[in-house]
């Protein structure tokens, strides 16, 4: 138990702490007289990705190109496998009064895979470092595009003209620059970036903690939960694990098929079948207009979030190689 404990880091408990305190204090649209939420919340997003970018270096990723076949499919897996398990029950959600849920669990399918857990994940379990932070960066970058593309299909009738060029304005401001910022940050002042990712390398994840306590504390102000009962909420948790166990299975299923080396299969499973938390905080807010939808959106992500770190933990352990 103390070997799986050391994988999880505050985040995990944080996120309950969190929701908690959203339970019985939540924020009140006066604080924001004393609190500015939205603008807080606003800068810590631009910080986040600027951060991020200081992570990618171009030099890196160029270098690690060759090995095409396993960054296809381990893209592929995050960004095709997994939405299309989720699409295939389109049609029984499409007309319900779960079509919510359903965009949720599309949500969480189309965000990119975390970076710094993957990673880790795939050097406990001897696998392909150089794969993994090409896979794990390359992902987040490619989040910035693919995932407001795909939940453009679904989301499109709800959205107007204006509000399509605004979301698209958010996303520059507040993910494109930054990154684009940071990498050159990192390329010209390499000391810089550095010594930001030591002094802020929590910084993600107390923002995160931020979206998820004012997300919940709009949720508990509208009184959302009352609407959602236990029975629905048991079904969407068996729903996200079942999702991770899936694509899990098939990532070891197509490894073995196109006999990628055991190094390579490990960076396939951690880089693959994970979903970031950080990213997925962000598009959440970005994405859904609605606060109803942002707390939905964030229901199963933190599921799903919670379970591969717990399982990951358990395979680094048991795993008979």
């Amino acid at each position: 138990m103390k070997k799986l404990l050391a994988h999880i880091d505050f985040l995990l408990p944080g996120l309950v702490l969190m929701i908690l305190v959203a339970r019985f204090f939540p924020f009140q649209p006066e604080y924001s007289a004393v609190f500015p939420m939205k603008e807080i919340t606003f800068w810590g997003i631009v910080l986040v990705f600027l951060l991020y970018g200081f992570k990618l270096s171009p030099n890196e990723l160029l270098r690690d190109l060759s090995n095409w076949r396993l960054h296809v499919l381990t893209q592929a897996t995050a960004f095709v496998i997994l939405p299309l398990l989720i699409i295939a029950l389109y049609p029984f959600f499409k007309n319900s009064d779960y079509f919510d849920f359903w965009l949720a669990l599309f949500f969480l399918s189309v965000l990119p895979s975390t970076v710094s857990m993957s990673v880790v994940f795939v050097v406990k379990n001897n696998g392909n470092l150089g794969g993994a932070i090409f896979n794990s960066s390359i992902s987040g970058f490619l989040g910035m595009i693919l995932t407001p593309l795909w939940m453009s299909v679904f989301m499109h009738e709800a959205v107007s003209g204006d509000e399509r060029l605004d979301l698209i304005l958010k996303l520059v401001q507040q993910i494109f620059v930054p990154v684009v910022l940071g990498m050159s940050v990192r390329h010209f002042l390499p000391h810089v970036a550095l010594w930001c990712l030591k002094k802020f390398k929590n910084f993600d994840k107390m923002i995160v903690l931020l979206i998820v306590y004012s997300s919940f504390s709009n949720a508990f102000n509208n009184d959302l939960f009352s609407v959602v009962p236990l029975s629905q909420m048991l079904i969407l948790v068996a729903g996200v694990v079942s999702l991770y166990l899936v694509v899990f299975e098939l990532s070891q299923f197509f490894g073995r098929i196109l006999k990628f080396s055991q190094e390579d299969q490990i960076v396939l499973l951690f880089c693959g079948t994970q979903k970031s938390l950080v990213h997925g905080s962000v598009f959440a807010l970005l994405l859904f207009q609605e606060a109803e939808m942002q707390t939905f959106a964030l229901l199963p992500l933190m599921i799903y979030h919670a379970f591969q770190l717990l399982f990951a933990s358990y395979k680094s352990i048991v795993w008979v190689r």
